[in-house]
């Protein structure tokens, strides 16, 4: 029994005063009931007095707050998709308890654990969503295994208890002991076993179609050769036999020309990749023999097979099904590492063609690796490859958006109760001034970073002592920058924070990610973060009173790009990133990020939810999604649970995230559903902030139902000079009484001024042009900012406004840019790159908007469409 409240001397006084008018058994029941204590406690206080030596008796039962905590555990497990650690669970327990006498201490949490089995239900949710790792899963199954053995000799007991017979247990004993027997697979792979297996199915009676079979296995079995010994083999080559003797009797091999040509065919290939054709063969055969009529048979010999090979059997039994995931399993052992060999050999073949060989050897050894371990571990996972080729019964159906948008849109609220809703949203920010919010993005700063170094190498990353100087000094790296492949030198961030507390004080920083320099062929996980902990160190230096609200990009993981969304594997990128900005976030919101990877946090004074979103959850670079695209760890799902929440307090809120949704390596499934919340919550979301194009732009969003404007999405241009851009940084500024943007300026660095008064430059962030009065919009409302694509198109000198600004005033980007584009792209096409992108907030859509002729010159939208194609279906729960 869990206790939790110290029970007072009046309640004591007060039950024995009661058990002493009335001691009966019934009215001691009524007592613990009122009392929330044992019986035994009540009798112990009624013999003894309420005057007690400390320890005894002197705590209440609270089966309401522990049953809460134990629904909160497995609730957050569910959601987060990996075990909920003690501290959580301890903080969340003083939470429900409230108590001052009540400390949750070990001796507690152990046997609110034990008691309530807490960790093994953990791990069955865990294992229902796949979230477990293989040894952890093995340990579970055994743990299983165990429970099962117990609850069957439980049931064994109470058979004898019930008095059945000795003779018939040790009957059915016999019966088990026997069926043992029969399914050794020695005894199993023998010839006739298949004939019969094949006679009995078919219900075969003359004697001619014996004689046929047996000639037929006679003819067959030699010219399998090429078989070896083990079981694995003798099994590939039982069904073999199997399915060719089914297929003899509907299409009369023994008569067909080609049967020879097919074994040698077989054979040639088998010698080659063994078992990977193997599969190709046998599901040939299954489109002939779906849904046989004997899969019941043999079934105990099959599970035997299966559990000697490791193969977990569907629920629902087919003899197809087996054969195709035992053989997809040695397809994935062959073709791990063939594919890694084929795809290293051809990059290092390639590569050194464009850049140094160093860079080539680390990013192979970081990428190649990461990639032919996920795309063979999860496309040709036996379960899937099975499901795709029609062997076994499809467990999960995807999803269509269609679906999604009923399923989202279904208690959207109609225009009257959004107006009604926000005036009272605003009615509670009546007193609230204007006030100012700092974008930061894409820092990428070089620790390496080294003046008068060659910034025109051949590595992807230049600017460092490693390559040397150049023979023409004006291709060297300049004190506050490069406009070259160069990032950034600390200094310059160090300048541009003492600027914005001196001349912006804002109320608050939004840190969009990406803070590590370009390097990434040698890169180490044990110096990823540094960079980060620098520039958060430095902004606490800087600016110690203003909050700030920080997410991660997709260069902070190791390797860049590749962040485990369902397992833990890159748990250590959460923590230390939680710990680093603790200082920023509320507890709830510290949990959050260090458990998900994700948060929301709820600014108090205006009212306003910032919810920051993972990117690596849609990222198509990142080669852990193709283990699921479909809501890693549940982030969107938590997205609309967050902005039901805001709603249902009237609280507006915004978004900020690393990568946008409608960039080339965003998922489109992904950023279709992301518009459908957003759509959902217009009324809530007033605002969306983005990164990592290194470019200044924005986009829409749409409605998926009837086409029109729904939200701006603003992407802010990089801190970081790579590649040729000039730093830059944003600053919004938003109507107090309404937590809408009035407007935002864009800020940039004069990097050639700067360079070329050295060292003792005093720098010159300055407004390169405030969004309305540049563009000739007459508010930040959607209705105004979504005239800007047809201005774009209408209007030659607004379109190459919008072309200067994306390339932040850089001449050399700028001209670069065009001419990359004209190289790539029809003139319609070079138009529409910028304008559809201004237009459309999914990649998909930005397909379909710039034309399929033009979208096929860039070998980048190839490459889209075959991740796309790698990445599979979002599929329904």
């Amino acid at each position: 029994m869990i206790f939790s409240l110290q029970f007072t001397t009046d309640e004591k006084k007060e039950a024995i005063e009661a058990l002493a008018a009335n001691p009966s058994d019934e009215n001691f029941e009524i007592q613990s009931q009122k009392y929330n204590t044992t019986i035994r406690n009540l009798k112990r206080w009624f013999n003894q007095g309420y005057v007690r030596k400390q320890g005894c008796g002197r705590k209440r039962v609270n089966p309401q707050a522990v049953a809460e905590l134990e629904q909160w555990i497995l609730t957050e497990t569910k959601k987060g998709g990996r075990k909920i650690t003690r501290d959580f669970i301890k903080s969340k327990a003083l939470e429900i308890f409230n108590s001052d006498t009540f400390k949750a201490s070990k001796m507690w949490m152990d046997k609110f654990l034990s008691e309530y089995d807490i960790k093994f239900k953990v791990q069955t949710i865990l294992q229902e969503h796949g979230c477990l790792s293989k040894l952890q899963e093995v340990k579970f199954k055994q743990e299983q295994k165990s429970r099962r053995e117990k609850e069957s000799e439980s049931l064994e007991t109470k058979r004898l208890v019930k008095n059945e017979s000795q003779e018939q247990i040790q009957t059915d004993l016999n019966v088990k002991q026997g069926l043992e027997e029969k399914v050794y697979v020695e005894d199993f792979f023998l010839d006739q076993d298949a004939i019969n297996l094949f006679s009995d199915s078919y219900e075969i009676q003359s004697r001619q179609n014996q004689v046929e079979l047996q000639q037929f296995s006679e003819q067959f079995i030699p010219k399998l050769t090429f078989l070896g010994d083990s079981y694995e083999d003798i099994y590939i080559g039982y069904y073999i036999q199997y399915f060719i003797m089914k297929f003899y009797l509907k299409e009369n091999m023994m008569q067909c020309k080609c049967f020879d040509q097919m074994l040698q065919f077989i054979e040639s290939f088998y010698i080659i990749m063994k078992y990977s054709l193997l599969i190709i063969f046998v599901l040939i055969c299954i489109t002939y023999t779906q849904q046989t009529p004997e899969q019941h048979l043999k079934k105990e010999i099959i599970k035997k097979i299966a559990n000697y090979v490791g193969i977990e059997l569907p629920h629902d039994l087919h003899l197809f099904c087996l054969p195709c995931k035992l053989m997809m399993k040695q397809v994935q052992k062959f073709s791990r590492n063939t594919l890694l060999t084929i795809i290293k050999k051809e990059y290092l073949a390639l590569c050194p063609h464009f850049y140094n060989m160093p860079h080539c050897l680390g990013k192979s050894k970081q990428y190649h690796d990461e990639f032919a371990v996920h795309f063979i571990d999860n496309y040709l996972k036996p379960s899937n490859a099975c499901q795709v080729l029609g062997a076994c019964k499809v467990e999960h159906q995807p999803q269509t958006l269609k679906e999604y948008i009923n399923e989202v849109m279904h208690d959207k609220l109609t225009k009257e109760q959004q107006q009604r809703w926000k005036e009272q949203a605003e009615a509670l920010l009546i007193n609230n001034k204007d006030y100012k919010v700092v974008q930061y993005t894409d820092l990428h700063i070089d620790t390496e970073y080294s003046e008068g170094a060659d910034a025109f190498c051949n590595a992807p990353l230049c600017c460092r002592k490693e390559y040397g100087t150049p023979k023409d000094p004006n291709k060297g790296a300049q004190y506050w920058g490069t406009l070259a492949s160069c990032d950034l030198p600390f200094r310059t961030v160090q300048n541009l924070l003492q600027f914005t507390k001196e001349n912006i004080d804002p109320d608050f920083i939004i840190w969009t990610g990406d803070s590590i320099a370009h390097d990434v062929w040698q890169q180490f996980q044990s110096n990823q973060t540094i960079p980060t902990r620098i520039i958060t160190e430095e902004i606490q230096k800087t600016m110690p009173t203003t909050q700030v609200y920080a997410m991660y990009g997709n260069h902070e993981a190791y390797p860049a790009e590749q962040y485990d969304m369902i397992g833990e594997s890159t748990q250590w990128l959460r923590d230390e990133t939680s710990e680093m900005w603790k200082q920023y976030l509320s507890q709830e919101a510290y949990y959050q990020l260090r458990r998900n990877g994700y948060y929301s946090q709820i600014d108090e004074k205006r009212n306003l939810k910032i919810i920051a979103l993972n990117s690596q959850a849609y990222d198509y670079d990142n080669f852990f999604l193709m283990e699921g695209v479909t809501d890693p760890r549940g982030m969107l799902k938590w997205l609309i649970q967050e902005l039901q929440d805001a709603e249902s307090k009237n609280q507006f809120a915004i978004i900020i995230a690393h990568i946008p949704p409608g960039d080339i390596s965003c998922n489109s499934q992904w950023a279709d559903r992301f518009s459908v919340v957003i759509e959902r919550f217009e009324h809530v979301v007033s605002g969306l902030f983005y990164g990592h194009t290194h470019s200044d732009q924005i986009s829409h969003i749409r409605s998926r139902i009837d086409g029109r404007y729904i939200k701006t999405i603003y992407i802010a241009p990089s801190v970081t000079t790579f590649t040729r851009y000039n730093p830059s940084f944003r600053v919004f500024y938003f109507n107090g009484k309404t937590n809408q943007i009035i407007d935002f300026s864009q800020y940039r660095l004069d990097l050639a001024k700067a360079n070329k008064e050295g060292q003792n430059a005093i720098l010159n962030w300055n407004i390169a042009y405030n969004f309305l009065e540049y563009y000739g919009l007459q508010s930040s409302r959607i209705e105004d900012v979504q005239t800007l694509g047809y201005k774009m198109r209408h209007d030659e000198e607004i379109l190459k406004k919008y072309i200067y600004s994306y390339a932040t005033g850089s001449e050399v980007r700028y001209k670069q840019h065009l001419k990359d584009l004209k190289k790539l792209f029809l003139k319609k096409g070079t138009r529409n790159y910028f304008i559809c992108g201004v237009e459309t907030a999914t990649y998909d859509d930005w397909f379909s908007c710039i034309g399929f002729i033009e979208s096929l010159q860039d070998s980048a939208q190839i490459r889209y469409k075959i991740y796309e194609s790698f990445y599979g279906k979002w599929l329904k729960d």
